[in-house]
Protein backbone atom coordinates (compact mmCIF):
# COMPACT_ATOMS: atom_id res chain seq x y z
CA UNK A 1 0.00 0.00 0.00
CA UNK A 2 1.58 3.19 -1.24
CA UNK A 3 2.47 5.65 1.59
CA UNK A 4 -0.29 8.30 1.64
CA UNK A 5 0.77 12.18 1.61
CA UNK A 6 -1.38 14.62 3.37
CA UNK A 7 -2.10 17.56 1.50
CA UNK A 8 -0.43 20.34 2.69
CA UNK A 9 3.15 18.31 2.51
CA UNK A 10 2.13 17.62 -1.34
CA UNK A 11 1.22 21.11 -1.65
CA UNK A 12 4.10 22.85 -0.32
CA UNK A 13 5.81 25.63 -3.07
CA UNK A 14 8.48 24.60 -4.51
CA UNK A 15 9.46 28.14 -5.75
CA UNK A 16 9.04 31.74 -4.83
CA UNK A 17 6.54 32.40 -7.05
CA UNK A 18 4.38 29.74 -5.56
CA UNK A 19 4.19 31.58 -1.93
CA UNK A 20 0.46 32.71 -1.43
CA UNK A 21 0.29 36.25 0.46
CA UNK A 22 4.08 36.78 0.69
CA UNK A 23 5.03 38.46 -1.80
CA UNK A 24 7.16 41.13 -0.28
CA UNK A 25 9.31 38.47 1.44
CA UNK A 26 9.83 36.66 -2.10
CA UNK A 27 10.21 39.90 -4.05
CA UNK A 28 13.30 40.70 -1.50
CA UNK A 29 14.90 36.91 -1.70
CA UNK A 30 14.43 36.64 -5.37
CA UNK A 31 16.37 40.17 -5.85
CA UNK A 32 19.32 39.18 -3.44
CA UNK A 33 20.01 35.62 -5.20
CA UNK A 34 19.80 37.61 -8.51
CA UNK A 35 22.42 40.60 -7.18
CA UNK A 36 24.22 37.96 -5.44
CA UNK A 37 23.94 39.68 -1.79
CA UNK A 38 22.29 37.34 -0.10
CA UNK A 39 23.20 37.62 3.89
CA UNK A 40 24.56 35.46 5.98
CA UNK A 41 21.84 35.71 8.59
CA UNK A 42 18.08 35.81 8.26
CA UNK A 43 15.21 35.88 10.83
CA UNK A 44 11.78 34.58 9.61
CA UNK A 45 8.96 35.66 11.85
CA UNK A 46 5.34 35.18 11.95
CA UNK A 47 2.00 33.40 12.70
CA UNK A 48 1.96 29.54 12.25
CA UNK A 49 1.15 28.19 8.93
CA UNK A 50 2.18 31.27 6.99
CA UNK A 51 5.51 30.01 5.35
CA UNK A 52 8.56 30.47 7.53
CA UNK A 53 10.14 27.20 7.28
CA UNK A 54 8.95 26.84 3.54
CA UNK A 55 10.23 29.75 2.55
CA UNK A 56 13.61 29.19 4.71
CA UNK A 57 14.09 25.47 2.68
CA UNK A 58 13.47 27.51 -0.63
CA UNK A 59 16.32 29.88 -0.13
CA UNK A 60 18.50 27.00 0.91
CA UNK A 61 17.91 25.02 -2.34
CA UNK A 62 18.28 28.34 -4.69
CA UNK A 63 21.48 29.46 -2.77
CA UNK A 64 22.70 25.13 -3.80
CA UNK A 65 21.08 24.44 -6.89
CA UNK A 66 22.89 23.29 -9.66
CA UNK A 67 21.02 24.13 -12.24
CA UNK A 68 18.73 27.18 -11.13
CA UNK A 69 15.93 28.88 -13.38
CA UNK A 70 16.71 32.38 -12.86
CA UNK A 71 16.74 32.66 -9.10
CA UNK A 72 14.24 29.70 -8.81
CA UNK A 73 15.32 26.86 -7.78
CA UNK A 74 15.52 23.68 -10.45
CA UNK A 75 13.78 21.10 -7.73
CA UNK A 76 15.38 18.57 -10.43
CA UNK A 77 19.29 18.43 -9.59
CA UNK A 78 20.47 16.17 -6.90
CA UNK A 79 21.10 18.88 -4.38
CA UNK A 80 17.34 20.12 -4.54
CA UNK A 81 16.08 16.58 -4.20
CA UNK A 82 18.11 15.98 -1.12
CA UNK A 83 17.46 19.59 0.39
CA UNK A 84 13.53 18.94 -0.37
CA UNK A 85 13.09 15.28 1.33
CA UNK A 86 15.59 16.44 4.56
CA UNK A 87 18.50 14.00 3.36
CA UNK A 88 21.64 16.60 2.37
CA UNK A 89 24.81 16.69 4.66
CA UNK A 90 24.78 20.73 4.34
CA UNK A 91 21.52 21.57 4.83
CA UNK A 92 20.51 21.17 8.22
CA UNK A 93 17.16 21.56 10.12
CA UNK A 94 17.51 22.13 14.01
CA UNK A 95 14.12 22.06 16.48
CA UNK A 96 14.38 24.69 18.91
CA UNK A 97 12.33 23.46 20.89
CA UNK A 98 13.90 20.03 21.23
CA UNK A 99 17.64 21.46 21.15
CA UNK A 100 17.65 24.32 23.25
CA UNK A 101 20.67 24.35 25.63
CA UNK A 102 24.16 25.22 25.33
CA UNK A 103 25.49 21.72 24.73
CA UNK A 104 23.62 21.49 21.53
CA UNK A 105 24.95 25.22 20.68
CA UNK A 106 28.58 24.47 21.00
CA UNK A 107 27.84 21.43 19.07
CA UNK A 108 26.57 23.46 16.04
CA UNK A 109 29.77 25.80 16.45
CA UNK A 110 32.00 23.18 16.08
CA UNK A 111 29.75 22.06 13.18
CA UNK A 112 30.30 25.30 11.63
CA UNK A 113 33.61 24.97 11.64
CA UNK A 114 33.88 22.82 9.16
CA UNK A 115 33.28 23.43 5.21
CA UNK A 116 30.39 21.66 2.77
CA UNK A 117 30.26 18.59 2.32
CA UNK A 118 29.09 18.69 -1.00
CA UNK A 119 27.06 21.62 -1.85
CA UNK A 120 27.94 25.20 -2.76
CA UNK A 121 26.86 26.54 0.92
CA UNK A 122 26.08 25.23 4.18
CA UNK A 123 22.36 26.28 5.79
CA UNK A 124 21.43 25.92 9.25
CA UNK A 125 17.05 26.66 9.90
CA UNK A 126 16.93 26.77 13.65
CA UNK A 127 12.85 25.69 13.97
CA UNK A 128 11.45 27.94 17.16
CA UNK A 129 14.51 30.16 18.17
CA UNK A 130 12.73 31.84 20.72
CA UNK A 131 12.70 28.07 23.11
CA UNK A 132 16.78 28.55 23.35
CA UNK A 133 17.78 29.22 26.25
CA UNK A 134 19.85 32.98 27.34
CA UNK A 135 23.08 30.73 27.80
CA UNK A 136 22.78 29.06 24.21
CA UNK A 137 21.61 32.57 22.46
CA UNK A 138 24.84 33.87 24.04
CA UNK A 139 26.87 30.84 22.41
CA UNK A 140 24.98 31.77 18.78
CA UNK A 141 25.79 35.43 19.48
CA UNK A 142 29.35 35.09 18.43
CA UNK A 143 28.89 32.70 15.46
CA UNK A 144 26.56 35.18 14.07
CA UNK A 145 28.62 38.42 14.73
CA UNK A 146 31.41 36.49 12.73
CA UNK A 147 30.15 33.29 10.91
CA UNK A 148 32.55 31.22 8.59
CA UNK A 149 32.14 31.52 5.10
CA UNK A 150 29.82 30.11 2.80
CA UNK A 151 27.48 29.24 5.95
CA UNK A 152 23.92 30.81 5.98
CA UNK A 153 21.96 30.73 9.28
CA UNK A 154 18.05 31.05 8.81
CA UNK A 155 16.11 31.62 12.00
CA UNK A 156 12.46 31.15 12.49
CA UNK A 157 10.44 31.73 15.03
CA UNK A 158 6.57 32.91 15.78
CA UNK A 159 7.25 34.83 19.04
CA UNK A 160 10.00 37.32 18.25
CA UNK A 161 10.14 39.43 21.18
CA UNK A 162 11.60 36.64 22.98
CA UNK A 163 14.67 36.43 20.99
CA UNK A 164 17.33 38.75 22.72
CA UNK A 165 18.26 42.28 21.11
CA UNK A 166 22.04 41.17 20.50
CA UNK A 167 20.37 38.25 18.28
CA UNK A 168 17.88 40.22 16.10
CA UNK A 169 20.59 42.90 15.33
CA UNK A 170 22.72 40.55 13.56
CA UNK A 171 20.10 39.05 11.52
CA UNK A 172 17.79 40.25 8.61
CA UNK A 173 14.55 40.23 9.87
CA UNK A 174 11.34 39.44 7.67
CA UNK A 175 8.43 39.54 8.99
CA UNK A 176 5.60 36.91 7.56
CA UNK A 177 1.94 38.10 7.65
CA UNK A 178 -1.04 36.54 7.94
CA UNK A 179 -2.66 35.56 4.44
CA UNK A 180 -6.15 37.43 3.91
CA UNK A 181 -9.23 35.77 3.78
CA UNK A 182 -9.28 35.98 0.32
CA UNK A 183 -6.27 34.67 -0.79
CA UNK A 184 -7.24 32.12 0.72
CA UNK A 185 -10.46 31.53 -0.14
CA UNK A 186 -9.14 31.36 -4.06
CA UNK A 187 -5.77 29.07 -3.37
CA UNK A 188 -8.68 26.59 -1.87
CA UNK A 189 -10.60 26.70 -4.93
CA UNK A 190 -7.72 26.18 -6.90
CA UNK A 191 -6.36 23.30 -4.97
CA UNK A 192 -10.05 21.98 -5.05
CA UNK A 193 -10.38 22.12 -8.77
CA UNK A 194 -7.11 20.80 -9.06
CA UNK A 195 -7.94 17.42 -7.09
CA UNK A 196 -11.06 17.27 -9.06
CA UNK A 197 -14.03 17.91 -6.21
CA UNK A 198 -16.79 19.93 -6.15
CA UNK A 199 -17.57 23.04 -3.13
CA UNK A 200 -19.78 25.64 -2.77
CA UNK A 201 -17.78 28.92 -2.07
CA UNK A 202 -19.69 29.76 1.33
CA UNK A 203 -17.71 26.45 2.48
CA UNK A 204 -14.45 27.38 1.31
CA UNK A 205 -15.05 31.06 3.10
CA UNK A 206 -15.68 29.64 6.18
CA UNK A 207 -12.65 27.42 6.09
CA UNK A 208 -10.64 30.40 4.96
CA UNK A 209 -11.64 32.15 8.04
CA UNK A 210 -11.07 29.56 10.71
CA UNK A 211 -7.76 29.12 9.22
CA UNK A 212 -6.97 32.85 10.93
CA UNK A 213 -4.14 34.11 8.29
CA UNK A 214 -2.39 29.86 7.89
CA UNK A 215 -2.49 28.70 5.05
CA UNK A 216 -1.51 25.12 6.06
CA UNK A 217 -4.33 25.21 8.74
CA UNK A 218 -6.80 25.97 5.55
CA UNK A 219 -5.15 22.73 3.72
CA UNK A 220 -5.85 20.48 6.63
CA UNK A 221 -9.39 21.79 6.94
CA UNK A 222 -9.88 21.21 3.35
CA UNK A 223 -8.24 17.93 3.24
CA UNK A 224 -10.59 17.24 6.80
CA UNK A 225 -13.66 18.21 5.02
CA UNK A 226 -13.37 16.69 1.53
CA UNK A 227 -12.92 13.55 3.14
CA UNK A 228 -15.51 13.57 5.03
CA UNK A 229 -18.15 14.46 2.06
CA UNK A 230 -16.08 12.45 -0.23
CA UNK A 231 -15.04 14.91 -2.53
CA UNK A 232 -17.94 16.76 -2.21
CA UNK A 233 -17.51 20.26 -0.16
CA UNK A 234 -20.58 21.33 1.45
CA UNK A 235 -21.86 24.13 4.07
CA UNK A 236 -23.44 21.78 6.48
CA UNK A 237 -20.48 19.49 6.35
CA UNK A 238 -17.83 22.33 7.17
CA UNK A 239 -20.12 23.33 10.49
CA UNK A 240 -19.82 18.90 11.41
CA UNK A 241 -16.16 19.13 10.77
CA UNK A 242 -14.96 22.13 12.33
CA UNK A 243 -17.47 22.51 15.44
CA UNK A 244 -19.18 25.75 13.55
CA UNK A 245 -22.34 26.38 15.24
CA UNK A 246 -25.06 27.22 12.17
CA UNK A 247 -25.98 30.16 10.91
CA UNK A 248 -29.39 29.30 11.28
CA UNK A 249 -28.46 28.97 15.11
CA UNK A 250 -27.16 32.03 15.65
CA UNK A 251 -29.77 33.99 14.12
CA UNK A 252 -32.77 32.57 15.90
CA UNK A 253 -30.10 33.04 19.05
CA UNK A 254 -30.30 36.67 17.95
CA UNK A 255 -33.78 36.48 17.31
CA UNK A 256 -34.41 35.53 20.64
CA UNK A 257 -31.87 38.08 22.23
CA UNK A 258 -33.99 40.40 20.18
CA UNK A 259 -37.48 39.60 21.73
CA UNK A 260 -36.08 39.23 25.06
CA UNK A 261 -37.00 35.28 25.59
CA UNK A 262 -33.58 34.50 27.83
CA UNK A 263 -34.76 31.03 27.76
CA UNK A 264 -34.92 30.37 24.61
CA UNK A 265 -31.56 31.82 24.17
CA UNK A 266 -30.00 29.39 27.02
CA UNK A 267 -31.85 26.44 24.91
CA UNK A 268 -30.17 27.67 22.01
CA UNK A 269 -26.64 27.60 23.61
CA UNK A 270 -27.25 24.81 25.74
CA UNK A 271 -27.67 22.72 22.71
CA UNK A 272 -24.94 24.13 20.74
CA UNK A 273 -22.68 22.80 23.73
CA UNK A 274 -24.26 19.33 24.32
CA UNK A 275 -23.90 18.47 20.57
CA UNK A 276 -20.00 18.76 21.44
CA UNK A 277 -19.90 22.77 20.10
CA UNK A 278 -16.59 24.38 21.18
CA UNK A 279 -17.59 27.36 23.64
CA UNK A 280 -14.60 29.53 21.84
CA UNK A 281 -16.32 28.63 18.55
CA UNK A 282 -19.68 29.47 19.48
CA UNK A 283 -18.60 33.01 21.12
CA UNK A 284 -16.41 33.81 18.00
CA UNK A 285 -19.66 32.51 15.70
CA UNK A 286 -21.94 35.24 18.25
CA UNK A 287 -19.33 37.81 17.71
CA UNK A 288 -19.37 37.77 14.04
CA UNK A 289 -22.75 38.01 13.75
CA UNK A 290 -23.26 40.85 16.08
CA UNK A 291 -20.52 42.39 13.53
CA UNK A 292 -22.50 41.52 11.00
CA UNK A 293 -25.37 43.61 12.29
CA UNK A 294 -23.00 46.44 13.41
CA UNK A 295 -22.08 46.73 10.06
CA UNK A 296 -25.49 47.00 8.61
CA UNK A 297 -26.14 49.40 10.99
CA UNK A 298 -23.95 52.25 10.38
CA UNK A 299 -23.26 51.79 6.73
CA UNK A 300 -26.53 49.94 5.42
CA UNK A 301 -25.10 48.69 2.48
CA UNK A 302 -21.67 47.24 3.25
CA UNK A 303 -23.40 43.56 2.43
CA UNK A 304 -20.00 42.32 0.79
CA UNK A 305 -18.18 42.55 4.40
CA UNK A 306 -20.81 39.99 5.63
CA UNK A 307 -20.01 36.45 5.56
CA UNK A 308 -23.55 35.43 5.29
CA UNK A 309 -25.91 33.93 2.34
CA UNK A 310 -28.56 36.18 1.07
CA UNK A 311 -31.15 34.43 3.46
CA UNK A 312 -29.51 35.42 6.49
CA UNK A 313 -28.38 39.01 5.39
CA UNK A 314 -32.52 39.38 5.07
CA UNK A 315 -32.93 38.47 8.04
CA UNK A 316 -30.57 40.41 9.74
CA UNK A 317 -31.54 43.60 7.78
CA UNK A 318 -34.71 42.74 9.71
CA UNK A 319 -33.06 42.62 13.35
CA UNK A 320 -31.11 45.40 13.24
CA UNK A 321 -33.82 47.37 13.52
CA UNK A 322 -34.13 46.91 16.54
CA UNK A 323 -30.60 47.58 17.90
CA UNK A 324 -28.92 50.46 18.42
CA UNK A 325 -25.18 51.31 16.99
CA UNK A 326 -25.04 51.61 21.00
CA UNK A 327 -26.41 48.66 21.95
CA UNK A 328 -24.26 46.63 19.40
CA UNK A 329 -21.47 47.81 20.55
CA UNK A 330 -21.52 47.15 23.84
CA UNK A 331 -22.70 43.82 23.10
CA UNK A 332 -19.81 42.96 21.48
CA UNK A 333 -17.08 44.90 23.90
CA UNK A 334 -18.96 42.89 26.95
CA UNK A 335 -18.78 39.18 25.23
CA UNK A 336 -15.24 39.95 23.89
CA UNK A 337 -14.78 40.17 27.71
CA UNK A 338 -16.53 36.89 28.47
CA UNK A 339 -14.59 35.03 25.68
CA UNK A 340 -11.55 36.05 27.58
CA UNK A 341 -12.59 34.55 30.56
CA UNK A 342 -13.74 31.69 28.84
CA UNK A 343 -9.78 30.57 28.61
CA UNK A 344 -9.21 30.35 31.72
CA UNK A 345 -12.28 28.72 33.12
CA UNK A 346 -13.71 25.28 33.90
CA UNK A 347 -16.89 26.01 33.60
CA UNK A 348 -16.41 27.63 30.50
CA UNK A 349 -20.38 26.95 29.48
CA UNK A 350 -21.37 28.59 32.37
CA UNK A 351 -19.40 32.23 31.15
CA UNK A 352 -21.29 31.81 28.02
CA UNK A 353 -25.02 31.65 29.61
CA UNK A 354 -23.77 35.07 31.22
CA UNK A 355 -23.00 36.51 28.32
CA UNK A 356 -26.23 35.47 26.73
CA UNK A 357 -28.33 36.54 29.64
CA UNK A 358 -26.30 39.87 29.59
CA UNK A 359 -26.83 40.62 26.28
CA UNK A 360 -30.61 40.17 26.78
CA UNK A 361 -30.49 43.07 28.80
CA UNK A 362 -29.79 45.57 26.01
CA UNK A 363 -32.51 45.32 24.62
CA UNK A 364 -35.83 46.59 25.85
CA UNK A 365 -38.75 44.23 26.93
CA UNK A 366 -42.37 45.31 27.00
CA UNK A 367 -43.08 47.40 29.99
CA UNK A 368 -44.87 45.04 32.69
CA UNK A 369 -42.61 42.11 30.97
CA UNK A 370 -42.96 38.85 33.09
CA UNK A 371 -39.85 38.37 34.91
CA UNK A 372 -38.59 41.87 34.62
CA UNK A 373 -37.21 43.28 37.66
CA UNK A 374 -37.37 46.87 35.84
CA UNK A 375 -40.91 46.46 35.14
CA UNK A 376 -41.64 46.24 38.87
CA UNK A 377 -39.79 49.46 39.09
CA UNK A 378 -41.58 50.97 36.27
CA UNK A 379 -45.09 49.82 37.67
CA UNK A 380 -44.66 51.39 40.86
CA UNK A 381 -43.51 54.24 39.41
CA UNK A 382 -46.72 54.50 37.01
CA UNK A 383 -48.94 53.67 40.50
CA UNK A 384 -48.17 56.42 43.12
CA UNK A 385 -51.20 55.95 45.08
CA UNK A 386 -51.09 53.83 47.88
CA UNK A 387 -54.10 52.37 50.33
CA UNK A 388 -56.05 54.80 51.30
CA UNK A 389 -55.78 57.37 48.30
CA UNK A 390 -52.35 59.62 49.25
CA UNK A 391 -50.61 60.52 46.59
CA UNK A 392 -47.07 62.37 46.75
CA UNK A 393 -48.10 66.16 45.99
CA UNK A 394 -45.53 67.10 43.44
CA UNK A 395 -43.02 70.04 43.58
CA UNK A 396 -44.54 73.34 42.88
CA UNK A 397 -43.24 75.28 40.22
CA UNK A 398 -40.90 77.90 41.94
CA UNK A 399 -39.29 75.22 44.06
CA UNK A 400 -38.87 73.24 40.95
CA UNK A 401 -37.11 75.99 38.91
CA UNK A 402 -35.21 76.42 42.52
CA UNK A 403 -33.99 72.86 42.43
CA UNK A 404 -32.90 72.77 39.01
CA UNK A 405 -31.00 76.31 39.32
CA UNK A 406 -29.25 74.76 42.42
CA UNK A 407 -27.96 71.32 40.14
CA UNK A 408 -27.11 74.09 36.86
CA UNK A 409 -28.98 71.83 34.92
CA UNK A 410 -31.47 72.75 32.09
CA UNK A 411 -35.19 70.88 32.69
CA UNK A 412 -37.92 72.16 30.19
CA UNK A 413 -40.35 74.14 31.85
CA UNK A 414 -43.84 72.43 30.62
CA UNK A 415 -41.87 68.83 31.77
CA UNK A 416 -42.60 67.51 35.06
CA UNK A 417 -40.40 65.98 37.37
CA UNK A 418 -40.85 62.15 38.00
CA UNK A 419 -39.11 59.82 40.78
CA UNK A 420 -36.36 57.66 39.35
CA UNK A 421 -35.40 54.46 40.48
CA UNK A 422 -32.00 52.84 40.35
CA UNK A 423 -33.61 50.25 38.50
CA UNK A 424 -34.93 52.11 35.59
CA UNK A 425 -31.64 53.93 34.94
CA UNK A 426 -29.86 50.49 34.65
CA UNK A 427 -32.98 49.43 32.38
CA UNK A 428 -31.70 52.53 30.38
CA UNK A 429 -28.29 52.98 30.94
CA UNK A 430 -27.15 51.84 27.60
CA UNK A 431 -29.54 54.62 26.02
CA UNK A 432 -27.08 57.23 28.21
CA UNK A 433 -24.11 55.57 26.82
CA UNK A 434 -25.43 56.45 23.24
CA UNK A 435 -26.15 59.89 24.23
CA UNK A 436 -22.34 60.54 25.62
CA UNK A 437 -20.57 58.85 22.90
CA UNK A 438 -22.68 61.18 20.31
CA UNK A 439 -21.56 64.31 23.32
CA UNK A 440 -18.12 63.01 23.68
CA UNK A 441 -16.53 59.88 22.23
CA UNK A 442 -13.60 60.37 24.86
CA UNK A 443 -16.07 60.64 27.93
CA UNK A 444 -17.99 57.46 26.22
CA UNK A 445 -14.61 55.14 26.29
CA UNK A 446 -14.19 55.85 29.95
CA UNK A 447 -17.48 55.25 31.02
CA UNK A 448 -17.76 52.08 29.83
CA UNK A 449 -15.98 50.25 32.90
CA UNK A 450 -18.57 51.85 35.11
CA UNK A 451 -21.52 50.34 36.07
CA UNK A 452 -24.54 52.18 37.70
CA UNK A 453 -24.62 50.91 41.98
CA UNK A 454 -26.75 53.66 43.68
CA UNK A 455 -29.18 56.50 43.62
CA UNK A 456 -29.42 58.44 46.64
CA UNK A 457 -31.87 61.06 45.98
CA UNK A 458 -30.30 62.96 43.17
CA UNK A 459 -26.69 61.56 43.86
CA UNK A 460 -26.21 58.41 41.06
CA UNK A 461 -23.03 56.36 42.31
CA UNK A 462 -21.02 54.99 39.31
CA UNK A 463 -18.91 52.21 40.58
CA UNK A 464 -15.54 51.33 37.93
CA UNK A 465 -13.26 48.54 39.07
CA UNK A 466 -9.90 49.09 41.07
CA UNK A 467 -7.55 48.75 38.19
CA UNK A 468 -9.55 51.94 36.65
CA UNK A 469 -8.75 54.35 38.80
CA UNK A 470 -7.77 56.75 35.55
CA UNK A 471 -11.62 56.13 34.09
CA UNK A 472 -12.86 57.15 37.38
CA UNK A 473 -10.63 60.19 37.80
CA UNK A 474 -11.46 61.26 33.76
CA UNK A 475 -15.29 60.58 34.38
CA UNK A 476 -14.92 63.41 37.57
CA UNK A 477 -13.01 65.68 35.72
CA UNK A 478 -15.41 69.17 35.67
CA UNK A 479 -16.70 69.21 32.40
CA UNK A 480 -16.43 65.86 32.35
CA UNK A 481 -18.71 65.16 35.08
CA UNK A 482 -21.15 68.34 34.10
CA UNK A 483 -21.83 66.96 30.61
CA UNK A 484 -23.30 63.62 31.70
CA UNK A 485 -25.03 65.07 34.69
CA UNK A 486 -26.59 67.06 32.14
CA UNK A 487 -27.22 64.41 30.14
CA UNK A 488 -28.77 61.95 32.92
CA UNK A 489 -31.14 65.01 34.12
CA UNK A 490 -32.21 65.98 30.66
CA UNK A 491 -33.13 62.10 29.98
CA UNK A 492 -35.08 61.38 33.27
CA UNK A 493 -36.33 65.44 33.22
CA UNK A 494 -34.89 65.03 36.90
CA UNK A 495 -31.88 67.29 38.59
CA UNK A 496 -29.21 64.72 38.96
CA UNK A 497 -25.87 64.77 40.35
CA UNK A 498 -22.83 62.03 39.58
CA UNK A 499 -20.32 60.24 42.30
CA UNK A 500 -17.73 58.23 41.17
CA UNK A 501 -16.01 55.39 43.79
CA UNK A 502 -13.51 52.56 42.89
CA UNK A 503 -14.66 48.90 43.67
CA UNK A 504 -13.01 47.65 47.24
CA UNK A 505 -13.17 50.95 49.02
CA UNK A 506 -15.09 51.85 51.69
CA UNK A 507 -17.61 53.85 50.23
CA UNK A 508 -18.41 50.62 47.86
CA UNK A 509 -19.07 48.48 51.13
CA UNK A 510 -21.23 51.09 52.32
CA UNK A 511 -23.08 50.60 49.12
CA UNK A 512 -23.55 46.76 48.56
CA UNK A 513 -24.35 46.49 52.15
CA UNK A 514 -26.29 49.21 53.75
CA UNK A 515 -30.07 48.02 55.24
CA UNK A 516 -30.93 44.69 54.14
CA UNK A 517 -34.81 46.01 53.12
CA UNK A 518 -32.97 48.81 50.76
CA UNK A 519 -31.06 46.02 48.92
CA UNK A 520 -34.98 44.59 47.38
CA UNK A 521 -35.73 46.40 44.16
CA UNK A 522 -39.77 47.04 45.38
CA UNK A 523 -38.62 48.36 48.49
CA UNK A 524 -35.91 50.65 46.87
CA UNK A 525 -38.81 51.56 44.57
CA UNK A 526 -40.67 52.59 46.82
CA UNK A 527 -38.36 54.92 48.76
CA UNK A 528 -37.80 56.59 46.01
CA UNK A 529 -41.58 57.55 45.11
CA UNK A 530 -42.72 58.17 48.96
CA UNK A 531 -39.71 58.57 50.44
CA UNK A 532 -38.97 58.05 54.19
CA UNK A 533 -36.78 55.18 55.79
CA UNK A 534 -37.05 52.02 57.49
CA UNK A 535 -37.31 51.65 60.61
CA UNK A 536 -37.44 47.95 61.35
CA UNK A 537 -38.15 44.72 59.27
CA UNK A 538 -40.74 41.99 60.65
CA UNK A 539 -40.85 38.58 59.19
CA UNK A 540 -43.98 36.11 59.86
Amino acid sequence: MQEYVSLYRRLRPTRFGDLVGQEHISTILKNALRLDRVSHAYLFCGPRGTGKTTTAKLLASAVNCHDPDGVEPCNQCSSCEQISRGYSMDVEEIDGASNRGIDEVRDLREKVKLTPAKEKNKVYIIDEVHMLTGEAFNALLKTLEEPPGRTIFILATTEPHKVPETILSRCQRFDFRRISQREIEEYLMEVVHAQGAEADPQSLSIIAKMAQGGLRDALSYLEQCMIFGDGKLEKDHVDIVLGKVSDQAIKDLIQSVKEGHVAQCLEIVGDAAARGKDIGHIFNDILEYLRGLLILSTTGDAVHLIPYGEDIIEVMNEQVEDFSTGSLFEMIHDLSQYEQKVKWSNQPQIILELAVIKMCQYVKKPQGASGDIASAGREAKAEPKVHGGHEKPPLAAAEQKMAVEEEGVTVGPEEKESPIILEKIRDEWQEIMVQVRNRKISLHAVLLEGKPRELDGKVLTIVFPSKFKFHKETVEDGKNRKLLESILSQHFKHAMKVKCVLEGNPGVEKLTGGNEGEQDPLVRGALEIFGGEIIDIKRD
